[in-house]
């Protein structure tokens, strides 16, 4: 979902609704790489699994 207020783009896990994604630092609006300035709309893959891998390093 877009949070326009708020900066950011993010993707919400169905069951846990939490978020398990996110693009835009919180509250700061910005123009460069990894800053949104009140995002109005996106492209979303239905497809990908949005999700980390169980065995993925940090």
């Amino acid at each position: 979902m877009a949070d326009d207020l708020r900066h950011r783009v993010v993707v919400i896990d169905r069951a846990t609704k939490k978020i398990i994604w996110q693009y835009g630092v919180t509250d700061t609006p910005g123009h460069k790489p990894g800053y949104l300035f009140y995002p109005d709309g996106f492209d979303l893959d239905v497809f990908r699994d949005w999700r980390a891998p169980a065995n993925a390093k940090p």
